[in-house]
């Protein structure tokens, strides 16, 4: 298997600051206890079906489990599917605290440069795929940008969500992105042109990441390819969670975030699914997620002397990605059966 580390990141081209963590995080919080009487509980790994687990967190009275086996993280508290259309729905009160910051054209060419852009590089770099006549799928496109820079490079592009803010955003953009729901009454064939895959920080808000899995690649065929992206453990971010969970805006975070992937449980995913994982590609924001916690705590806004350090964030993440200890992580895999 091939290993690749780092991506460069500038939280700051972003708006990204302490203030905007906090107040993302605020407004999830808000959302959590509006949802959490439509939660059911989970007791057991939703991955390996083990009960055994040991408490990892508490963020916003969702207590995250991580288990025994398998160490995938999950929440014990989860939305079960049907409420999902609701809660990315466009319906101001229940609407993810996350939907908004998208909606911004300035904010999306640049996530499309700085984000979408070496995402799309990468599979073209570790796949045999043909740009001018493969289709690239990609489910819970959001408001376009993989599918943007995908078909910039000649792809055949399809896109699948289920926010239908975000669908028209696209559509605005000139982008082929379907409203859907990915229920049992969906019809998964429609994926069978596919060669490549693509499910980007999608599996973490499904309460049955692998039965998701294999609804969506049933008609995959043998050669195609899955480009999945993922929140991530063992990783430092983990720990800031844990430590400052009233700055939750990011990998764990309920009620979108229900799951942290550890290499043996994406594994088994996509193993089951009859994927060979050939690449794997560390990166994440820990380093540069720590010091807006410590802006935000310390208070300290307009800070020259903290603003050097904020400028050490990629060469410090480095460290952690290298170790195989970042936040996400993006994998290729393969077809093979």
């Amino acid at each position: 298997m091939k290993k690749v580390y780092s991506k460069p990141f500038d939280i700051t081209s972003l708006g990204r600051n302490a203030k905007w963590k906090k107040d993302i995080a605020d407004e999830q919080e808000r959302l959590s206890i509006l949802q959490k009487p439509f939660t059911i509980k989970v007791d057991k790994c939703p991955i390996c079906r083990k009960k055994d687990n040991t408490l990892f967190c508490i963020v916003f009275n969702y207590s995250y489990k991580e288990c025994s086996s398998c160490k995938h993280i999950y929440s014990e508290l989860v939305l079960p599917q049907e409420n999902l259309d609701k809660y990315y729905s466009s319906i101001d009160n229940v609407k993810s605290a996350q939907s908004e910051v998208y909606y911004d054209k300035d904010i999306f060419f640049k996530r499309v440069k700085q984000i979408a852009d070496p995402k799309v590089d990468f599979a073209i770099e570790n796949t045999i795929i043909n740009q001018s006549i493969d289709s690239w799928y990609d489910i819970g496109a959001g408001t376009g940008e993989i599918i943007y820079s995908a078909k910039s490079k000649g792809f055949n592009c399809k896109g699948f969500e289920i926010d239908q803010e975000a669908v028209s955003f696209a559509k605005g953009l000139g982008l082929e992105i379907q409203k859907v729901t990915l229920d049992d009454n969906f019809d998964y064939t429609i994926f069978k042109p596919a060669r490549m895959i693509s499910m980007l920080n999608v599996l973490e808000h499904i309460e049955d990441p692998m039965q998701f899995t294999l609804k969506i690649t049933s008609e995959a065929k043998i050669g195609s390819y899955i480009l999945v992206e993922l929140p991530r453990t063992p990783s430092f971010s983990n720990y800031i969670n844990k430590i400052f969970p009233s700055y939750s805006n990011r990998h764990i975070y309920p009620p979108d975030h229900l799951h942290i992937f550890s290499d043996k449980s994406i594994d088994n995913i996509l193993s089951t699914c009859g994927y060979e994982i050939e690449t794997l590609w560390y990166f994440g924001q820990d380093f540069s997620d720590l010091l807006t916690v410590l802006a935000g705590e310390g208070k300290l806004k307009g800070d020259e002397k903290f603003q050097l350090f904020l400028n050490l964030s990629n060469e410090v993440q480095k460290v952690f990605d290298k170790n195989e200890m970042s936040d996400t992580f993006l994998m290729i895999a393969k077809k093979v059966k």
